[in-house]
């Protein structure tokens, strides 16, 4: 049955009441199902088998049977294909766009970073995959007579265990790399959005990706347990929590992985920022994808001598966003991804206001629209360190602001957080912002800017502290699905090395003065060693 004929055949079926809840499990006549709702309305969207793990074995098998012929093509011949599906992809850009405003309930601009961001690095891939693949010669010093290389082989099976908040990117971003290195690939969605990766799969079939080369399996947490078993690499993306069980399952089992999780990210404006600039910037990083982004901007602090003038102009801009259900363009925020990520934020804010945070707008469920996770941007002013808002990850449509002395108390507070993702600086100075980016504990710094440098795949992406390990983008980002390989080549086929038996006098005595020579520091050390003293 194709997707399109299971998402009609489920909207034309009345939801069960008793499980109303996106992503929710149940059994019918012994099969396990999972239940796809629209966010936005409560729409019931469809109904999919869960993985068994039986599936999983056989996903895992059928993976490993396409391998072999897929890692013998060329790295051209498999971009070709990648490249097909991103054409076809672009094409139905519309249609991706209308079925991720049903499943996420996203506005259509909160869509684009799941269509520019992995169609950019479809293209920076197959552009330059030969390049980075390709066999690299190593001079050496103490083996120089010998000619050495690195050779990259695929892994095998590479499995993604994906996020909700850009249900094609997090899903099919890191295996795009891996699918032109050679390896096969399996992805685990969310289970609140399935239905995104299910579509971007299918295309990559219908572009001549071979069935077993490119699978997705439905599922919960129970799910992404088993694929971390029996496989050569896993990709995360997710909570923190989650996380550290996904990577004590892969290290029991010594498969590489790479984890992808939470963030804090600070926006830091300094006296001599472009205020207007600094205001649209951090209101759109806080509430882009109704603030569900691992590199939102969830806390900000601002100079005191500018911090009256930014928050009047937060405060203006917030209350003239359009949130609801998008039409064609027509809404600036969508809602929540379920009401129990609603119900988390909420409870945050609530905290954070019993301890002495001023809420300046929003702070609660829109009494718009009843039926759908919509949470109102929300700006708190008086907060501090004591509360979860500015320590917790939010992941939620809050914009909390401090006021701080000076540059060296914002930087003190912005490295106060046990996650290290991403973060922006605004100031009219350059050079100072370079000087305060090298300040922050983390792995990137926007300056003057928010959140965009995740669209260019030539920079990498990278995580210091608990917001994860193993970075994404760049060259390593294709190296790291391969194992890396040294070829060590003899040069002069001679009957035998001088190193070789039989052991003589003559080459010991030799050899201890090449290490000398080569050891010593100083050139008169290393005279020494010639005239054979010691």
């Amino acid at each position: 049955m194709s997707l399109d004929t299971t998402i009609n055949a489920a909207a034309n079926t009345p939801a069960d009441p008793s499980i109303h809840k996106p992503g929710t499990a149940s059994s019918d006549a012994g099969a396990r199902v999972l239940i796809s709702y629209n966010p936005a309305t409560g729409e019931k969207l469809a109904e999919l088998p869960v993985a068994t793990e039986a599936d999983v074995a056989k996903a895992i098998a059928r993976a490993r049977e396409a391998f072999g012929p897929w890692s013998a093509l060329s790295p051209r011949e498999r971009a070709a294909r990648i490249l097909k599906a991103r054409d076809i992809f672009i094409a139905r850009s519309e249609q991706m766009m209308d079925l991720l405003v049903a499943e996420a309930g996203k506005s259509r601009m909160d869509c684009y970073p799941d269509i520019a961001p992995i169609s950019e690095a479809i293209e920076f891939y197959a552009k330059n995959a030969e390049k980075f693949l390709a066999d690299q010669s190593i001079g050496t010093r103490a083996v120089a007579h010998k000619r050495v290389r690195t050779h990259l082989k695929p892994r095998g099976v590479v499995v993604s265990l994906s996020s909700y908040v850009y249900p094609i990117e997090t899903s099919w971003g890191p295996l795009i790399p891996a699918l032109i290195a050679g390896n096969v690939v399996i992805n685990k969605p969310s289970e609140l959005t399935p239905l995104a990766s299910l579509r971007f799969r299918e295309i990559l079939v219908e572009a001549g990706v071979p069935e077993g080369v490119v699978q997705v399996l439905v599922g919960g947490p129970e799910v992404g347990a088993m694929l971390c078993r029996d496989v050569d690499y896993v990709v995360f993306t997710g909570t923190e929590a989650n996380g550290k069980k996904v990577g004590q399952a892969c290290l029991d089992q010594l498969i590489p992985t790479s984890l992808g999780l939470n963030g804090k990210d600070p926006a830091i404006v300094l006296d001599d920022a472009y205020l207007d600039r600094a205001v649209h910037g951090a209101v759109w990083g806080a509430f882009f994808n109704c603030g569900q982004t691992c590199v939102s901007v969830e806390r900000c602090y601002v100079v005191e001598s500018v911090y009256d003038a930014f928050v009047e102009g937060a405060i203006e801009l917030t209350r003239k966003l359009r949130q609801g259900i998008d039409n064609r363009f027509d809404v600036d925020l969508g809602c929540m991804i379920s009401e129990e990520r609603l119900a988390f934020v909420d409870d945050q804010v609530r905290e954070a206001v019993a301890k002495g945070a001023t809420l300046r707008t929003g702070g609660r469920k829109s009494p718009n629209f009843p039926n759908g996770a919509f949470y109102e941007p929300t700006i708190l002013t008086d907060v501090n360190h004591d509360m979860r808002i500015m320590v917790e990850e939010t992941c939620g449509p809050v914009l909390p602001i401090m006021k701080v002395r000076d540059l060296d108390e914002a930087v003190h507070w912005a490295n106060q957080s046990k996650y290290g993702l991403n973060s922006s600086v605004y100031t009219r100075d350059l050079e100072k912002g370079r000087r305060v980016a090298e300040r922050l504990q983390v792995g990137v710094c926007n300056i003057n800017e928010c959140m965009v440098q995740y669209c260019a795949p030539e920079a990498p992406f990278n995580a210091t502290k608990g917001s994860g390990i193993g970075g994404r983008k760049g060259a390593a980002a294709i190296r790291r699905f391969c194992h890396e390989q040294t070829h060590c080549e003899d040069i002069f086929n001679l009957k035998r090395e001088p190193v070789w038996y039989p052991y003589t006098r003559t080459e010991s005595e030799i050899l201890q003065k090449m290490v000398l020579l080569l050891y010593r520091t100083g050139i008169g050390g290393r005279i020494q060693s010639l005239l054979g003293r010691t």
